[in-house]
């Protein structure tokens, strides 16, 4: 299972493409299936966040540290 982050911002982010030839930290609007962490936050601008792997689970190590 994937480690999901997500940002929430009282500005509009920018998108940042995921590119698998240059794979790093990209953004994503939220799927309709990820719209229930809407309230789980206050600011209005919120984001999918991925890691270099494509997905969050590139992010793991901060459980650790």
């Amino acid at each position: 299972m994937c480690f999901t982050l997500y940002v929430g911002a009282s500005i509009k982010l920018p998108l940042i493409e995921w590119n698998k030839e240059q794979a790093g930290f990209h953004t994503a609007n939220l799927q309709d299936y990820e719209l229930e962490v809407l309230s789980r936050f206050t600011l209005p601008h919120v984001l999918y966040i991925g890691s270099h792997e494509g997905c969050g689970c590139g992010f793991r190590h901060a459980l650790a540290d």
